[in-house]
């Protein structure tokens, strides 16, 4: 029995498609569904370097973070899952390190976790 899904969240069709699989799995299982999502610093050390008129603004990507996390949970109660979500800002970690260490804080009985359909080779190497 699952009673705590951890669910990382990007707005790609591949984590659109986990959440939908997460949602249906919560209902089946009764569980709690936690949605993360990881706004990668990398971007500061791009603007540092004098590039920064060259990408989206910071302010905007965090928005739109919390925006597809936000919606993800809010759809997931409207079909009748207990969820809530959490943004992880300014980490210096990995994205997966991230999503590792919110599952074990929040004590994740199941990832649900979307792919980017690569095959052979390409998905040993980059998963």
């Amino acid at each position: 029995m699952l009673d705590r899904i951890l669910v990382p969240v990007d707005g790609s069709d591949a984590s659109n498609a986990a959440v939908d699989v997460a949602v249906s799995l919560a209902a089946d299982q009764k569980a709690m569904l936690h949605f993360v999502t990881v706004v990668e610093s990398s971007l500061g050390i791009l603007e540092t370097v004098g590039r920064a008129t060259e990408l989206p603004n910071p302010l905007a990507i965090a928005e739109a973070h919390r925006k597809v996390v936000s919606d993800a949970a809010a759809m997931a109660e409207k079909q009748g899952s207990s969820a809530d979500y959490q943004v992880v800002e300014g980490s210096d970690l990995h994205v997966g390190e991230c999503i590792a260490q919110a599952a074990a804080e929040w004590r994740a009985d199941l990832i649900v976790l979307g792919t980017h359909g690569r095959r052979g080779v390409n998905r040993l190497v980059l998963g």
